[in-house]
């Protein structure tokens, strides 16, 4: 089970590195790279690199907050009159926030104790 564990969290690891290398690929094609892309790559790496619990708590749940974020922006976007969009980038927007969301639920599934460090006695409830 604990093998299992690990392994989602990597995964949801694994997604937001990729974002990063997608940014950082798109912005030396598109323009010159920045700092700023220096950056996303290597807040996106530290899950990968330390792989601790409580990392994987907090990123997953600020990376979730981040995915409702973008969800509520592109939704509050298309309600405003004259702003029409094409229907691509309409449902990037989404898939982009519910992909994230996805990845951030693994980051947190991952890093949940999940009952273990907690000193309840099982016989109380």
């Amino acid at each position: 089970m604990e093998r299992k564990v690990k392994k989602m969290g990597f995964f949801g690891a694994i997604y937001f590195v990729a974002l990063g290398l997608l940014n950082f690929i798109i912005s030396g094609l598109v323009s010159k790279i920045g700092a700023i892309d220096f950056i996303i790559l290597g807040i996106a790496l530290i899950p990968i690199l330390l792989r601790h619990k409580n990392l994987y708590l907090v990123f997953g749940v600020s990376a979730a907050l981040l995915s409702l974020y973008i969800a509520f922006a592109c939704f509050t976007m298309n309600l405003q009159p004259g702003n029409l969009t094409t229907p691509f980038s309409f449902l990037l927007g989404y898939l982009l926030a519910i992909t994230s969301f996805g990845a951030s639920s693994l980051l947190i599934y991952a890093g949940l104790d999940h009952g273990k460090s907690l000193n309840v006695n099982p016989n109380l409830f």
